[in-house]
């Protein structure tokens, strides 16, 4: 008892703010199922930032798809069917998660077997989609297909890409401490996919807003694309792998 009344005295005062806004919330929410279930278990508390990221995403595509139409950009025209494949491909997962859970919630073993399924099969969807953007892109770079000025469009890509990244930097925080799961694992993945993916967009959509289009620009934007390339397709074979072992 002395050793914890030593520990609460050194408490940071941060921490202890945190603890008081946290109680706050209990009080108010603590007859909310939702609040209590993602509270209490790290999986719900993923699929409800999945869900939120997905509405991002919903918006995102939209506004890329809008100034692809209005500018007659490919480059945004790309990246919203890009960005379209990534939620698409969560969407699959989650639906099909749903659909096995229900048909095995009651044989664990089971049901883990198709989760590992779901892992797998993501883990082999990135390899055709990493490999089709990087041909269009390269096609788009080669042919130097500029892409279009736009002021919002930079503010929406640079915001975007600050969420994305923010949330793939707080999974790989949590991931060492939270349960390995093949389907949080699998979300994670797709969102890091996604982040990586929005850094590419920032560059182009910058270097072309606030600067110019040129030779050594074509080459930065190149080789960042060669970096996720390979990132991606990395990924994706990890995910095989790992998923034929198990």
């Amino acid at each position: 008892p002395m050793q914890k009344k030593e520990s609460q005295k050194k408490a940071p005062e941060e921490v202890v703010e945190k603890e008081k806004n946290i109680q706050k919330l209990d009080n108010i929410f603590k007859d909310n199922k939702l609040y209590n279930q993602c509270k209490n278990d790290y999986n719900s508390r993923v699929f409800l930032m999945t869900l939120i990221g997905m509405v991002v995403n919903v918006a995102f595509i939209a506004l890329n798809t809008f100034y692809s139409i209005t500018l007659g950009s490919l480059w945004y025209g790309v990246f919203a069917a890009y960005y379209f494949l990534l939620t698409l491909q969560k969407t699959v997962a989650l639906i099909v998660y749903k659909v096995i859970w229900n048909k095995h919630q009651d044989n664990e073993n089971k049901l883990k077997r198709e989760k590992v399924k779901i892992y797998l099969a993501n883990g082999a969807w990135f390899i055709p989609i990493a490999i089709a953007l990087a041909i269009i892109v390269s096609y788009m770079i080669g042919t130097k297909t500029p892409t279009e000025k736009s002021d919002i469009m930079a503010i929406a890509s640079a915001a975007y890409a600050f969420f994305k990244i923010s949330m793939a930097i707080r999974n790989i925080v949590k991931a060492k401490t939270a349960i390995q799961d093949p389907i949080v694992q699998t979300i994670r993945n797709i969102g890091f996919v996604d982040a990586l993916t929005s850094m590419l967009v920032l560059e182009a959509t910058l270097i072309t807003t606030f600067g110019e289009m040129n030779k050594g620009m074509y080459i930065i934007i190149g080789a960042s694309g060669v970096v996720i390339f390979a990132l991606t397709i990395t990924l994706g074979i990890y995910m095989i792998i790992g998923g034929a072992k198990n």
